[in-house]
């Protein structure tokens, strides 16, 4: 492993999720204190939902992109073409889809759902040039990339509000931005690495969907474990308490912004090592990286036991005060989450995503259970305790799983993508 480039790739992955998450917090600090709470929980609600139907509609691709571009680069531009491919085409399918589910379910904020659907699947279908290039592990471009689209968002929504603009003027700055991020790292990889060749082969595409599918799943349970129950509070609650519940969850996925680099840069290199058969170099890392994870989740837990109140205060303002304990349940189980990230990325690079995926189905259907029973019962409180207890679960089953495979260093039994598909001339 090249140490160094181990170093500055961390450095620059964190400085950039630092960066992003200061500006998408400026940014909510200002829309909170411009738009009604109600608004805000109905922008909240959309975004949420937009993303479980995006996730779908990417299929797991992006975690199969980075270990296929980090196990054979010399096929990356290929692969990169064949996964666009498949979510160009599910990214309109499930935009139809979303919107008309929303259109009979809650038509009352469907133009909200439909413009923030649309900047949410750019987002998304972003991610696929972003794990190309962590995958190749140029973590530059990855910054660039997102801190431009981070920068002219800002600005544009700071323009907007200037001119006493309504949500859905500022939902169209979101979709301006990400328009940007996606035909910039277009042309970034186009100058880079070559022009994409698009091609919607049926049977490529099938196999891409068929090897992606573990990968899937698990980003769409971990996904639906920290945000279902906003959900579940926008058909049982008020959207004003889908603000107050979003802000803490918010929060929460915020202070992940240390340790999200983690996955980004030790995936493609924990792939390696165990493409290489390297069980013991795995295995140090994997207990290096929990200590660091878990020691780290520990000092934010109490840090944010101890200042949630002046912290909320500052960034959300008084009207959500009653996100101060909903912050102060849900960060206690911040060392379960910052460490799961470990467990989910190496189950990934251990080729056991399926075991994995019973892991977090069991965990989430347990949080939805729980959750419905607590928010009927004491409301947003409740399905933050929920989520705390389901996560305990999730994170202690992965992490014994992962070190079952890596003390027996055995190679995994599912089969794997073994050559480069090629397209027909």
């Amino acid at each position: 492993m090249d140490k160094q480039k181990i170093k500055v790739d961390l450095i620059l992955a964190a400085g950039t999720n630092f960066f992003a998450k200061l500006v998408g917090y400026i940014i909510i600090t200002i829309l909170v204190r411009y738009l009604t709470k109600d608004e805000m929980g109905a922008f909240f609600f959309a975004a949420t939902l937009a993303t479980f139907f995006a996730l779908i509609s990417t299929l797991g691709t992006n975690q199969y992109l980075i270990r296929e571009v980090s196990e054979k680069p010399e096929g990356s531009i290929i692969h990169l073409s064949q996964v666009l491919s498949l979510r160009i085409l599910l990214q309109v399918l499930f935009l139809l889809i979303l919107n008309g589910f929303v259109l009979l379910t809650k038509p009352d904020i469907i133009l909200t759902v439909f413009l923030t659907s649309i900047y949410i699947f750019l987002d998304h279908l972003y991610y696929s040039f972003g794990s190309y290039f962590l995958g190749l592990r140029q973590v530059l471009y990855w910054a660039v990339t997102k801190i431009s689209a981070k920068l002219l968002l800002a600005g544009l929504v700071i323009l907007t509000i200037s001119f006493n603009a309504s949500l859905t003027l500022i939902l169209l700055c979101y979709i301006l931005a990400n328009t940007f991020l996606f035909l910039f790292s277009a042309l970034l990889v186009w100058v880079k690495y070559g022009p994409l060749r698009l091609s919607w082969n049926r049977d490529i595409m099938l196999g891409i969907a068929r090897i992606s599918l573990p990968f899937f799943v698990l980003s769409f349970l971990a996904m639906a474990q920290l945000n279902i129950d906003t959900l579940l509070l926008g058909y049982m609650k008020s959207y004003s308490v889908v603000a107050t519940y979003t802000a803490g969850i918010r929060f929460l996925e915020a202070s992940q912004f240390i340790i999200l680099p983690i996955p980004m840069v030790f995936f493609p290199i924990t792939a390696g090592l165990l493409v290489h058969q390297n069980w013991a170099g795995a295995k140090s890392l994997f207990q290096k990286l929990l200590l660091v994870t878990g020691s780290f989740g520990l000092l934010v837990s109490i840090g944010v036991l101890l200042t949630a109140n002046p912290i909320i205060m500052f960034v959300f303002g008084p009207d959500y005060s009653e996100t101060v304990g909903i912050v102060r349940v849900l960060f206690l189980g911040a060392p379960f989450l910052y460490t799961g990230l470990v467990g989910m990325f190496y189950a990934n690079a251990l080729h056991i995503e399926k075991k994995a995926a019973w892991v977090m189905l069991i965990g989430v259907t347990g949080n939805i259970i729980l959750s419905a029973f607590a928010i009927s019962w004491v409301g947003a409180i409740g399905a933050a305790w929920a989520t705390v207890v389901s996560q305990a679960f999730i994170t202690i089953s992965l992490l014994s799983l992962d070190f079952r495979y890596l003390l027996a260093g055995k190679p995994p039994s599912e089969p794997q993508f073994q050559q480069i598909i090629a397209f027909e001339e």
